[in-house]
């Protein structure tokens, strides 16, 4: 069944979705407000994710404890949490009791208590998480790449950085949330099943006075220049992490970008998968994907292997995904476009995840597409397309890290 989607601005700038499901008797919301980790002042790398902890450890009066008490005693599942440019609060409850869950938002995001005694245990817990990536090198691996590829302050660690956690105090985190936490351009999406009536006379209650002005945030000004870096690590196994651009969200060329990433990624068929680990037996994780935002898309391909077959493994790689054009068969196309089609339908089928895919669609691209519509632009994706796309967005510009005891050898000189 489809949604009945009805889309408010208010007068202070808060967009609302309201999106019915009336055939379901839970009700989700997804709240997105600007900000998160590219906002982050310098010496303050980090400061985000910890504001993002802090919500829940307290708000309108009630402590930790009390505030968790509360969403138990209700039913109400929530979330948050903070990326590069977005804090995220999301939660689900039986539809009863959508009014109560929608002041206890507000209490969190509007009158939170940001208890100062709290923030050691926060910033203790993200520093063992950038310590820890010592013993990932897969995640230092997409770290350190991050840092060659993107330009400040988009390559910024979604850790945050030792020095920016450590100088990061309550005033600092305080004043961060006062700068960054405006209703001018959030995004509150509601789905399920609720009155309209009564919803949106909370939301008016409990955001309408909510006032502020966005902060302008960081453009992209393009990906820095392809080059490859090699850490030298005493280990037994090779970390390869390359990327290219591709299309952004919602360009002309975005669901064929998603339809080429399922050609070469897409599960088990996956071309990556059948060439590098199937029929040759390089690695023991090879894939791609494809992300994007607004201002730029990007295709980041990775694998893990041993240092023995590490080369040739970059070498199949770089061969499939250079090898699209022309070869993308009816029967591939139609299995590529089953995959995504079926994710799609799953994905969409909670009210949750219904209320955080209108949010991010309208924060990224000012509108919210329905389920048939996305239906409809990946089944409309042909072969020729593939070819298009391919021949506008190469592989062939893409920048590479690898990580571990070989240094590997590129036919293509950066």
């Amino acid at each position: 069944m489809g949604s009945e989607v009805e889309i408010v601005g208010l007068s202070n700038g808060l967009t609302v979705i309201y999106s019915q499901l009336p055939h379901l008797r839970s009700f989700s919301y997804s709240l997105l407000v600007p900000g998160g980790l590219l906002a982050d002042p310098q010496e303050h790398q980090g400061a985000s994710l910890i504001l993002s902890e802090l919500f829940s450890r307290g708000a309108a009066g009630l402590d930790s404890r009390a505030l968790s008490d509360l969403f138990d005693s209700l039913g109400i599942s929530h979330s948050e949490s903070v990326n590069e440019d977005y804090y995220s609060f999301g939660g689900s409850c039986l539809e009863t009791n959508a009014g109560v869950a929608l002041k206890l938002l507000a209490d969190l995001v509007l009158r939170p208590t940001l208890p100062a005694e709290e923030i050691e245990s926060i910033r203790s817990i993200l520093l063992q998480e950038i310590r820890g990536l010592a013993d990932n090198p897969a995640r230092r691996a997409f770290q350190e790449f991050d840092r060659i590829y993107y330009p400040a302050p988009f390559n910024r660690s979604e850790y945050g950085s030792e020095a920016g956690l450590n100088n990061s105090n309550i005033e600092a985190v305080t004043n961060l949330w006062k700068k960054m936490f405006n209703p001018d351009g959030a995004v509150l999406s509601l789905a399920g099943s609720f009155d309209p009536k009564e919803i949106k006379s909370v939301i008016e209650q409990q955001f309408g006075s909510w006032s502020g002005s966005r902060v302008p945030q960081a453009k992209f000004p393009g990906f820095l220049a392809p080059q490859y870096r090699h850490i030298q690590e005493p280990s037994a196994q090779v970390q390869i992490v390359l990327a290219y651009p591709s299309a952004k969200f919602a360009d002309s060329d975005y669901y064929v970008a998603k339809v080429a990433t399922e050609i070469l990624a897409g599960g088990f068929c996956g071309r990556l998968f059948t060439e590098v680990r199937e029929k040759r037996g390089l690695c023991y994780s090879v894939h791609a994907s494809h992300s994007s935002t607004p201002e730029y898309g990007v295709i980041t391909g990775y694998a893990g292997t041993t240092t023995e077959r590490a080369q040739e493994t970059l070498d199949v790689m770089l061969e499939v995904l250079n090898g699209m054009s022309g070869t993308v068969n009816t029967d591939e196309l139609a299995r590529a476009k089953a995959n995504l089609l079926t994710g799609l339908t799953i994905s969409h089928e909670p009210s949750r995840a219904t209320a955080g895919a209108h949010a991010i669609d309208y924060a990224y691209g000012q509108k919210v597409r329905t389920v048939d519509q996305i239906r409809t632009a990946i089944k409309a994706v042909t072969p020729e397309d593939i070819d298009r796309y391919v021949a506008k967005y190469s592989p062939s510009e893409f920048g590479l890290l690898t990580l571990g005891a070989k240094q590997l050898e590129l036919s293509k000189k950066f």
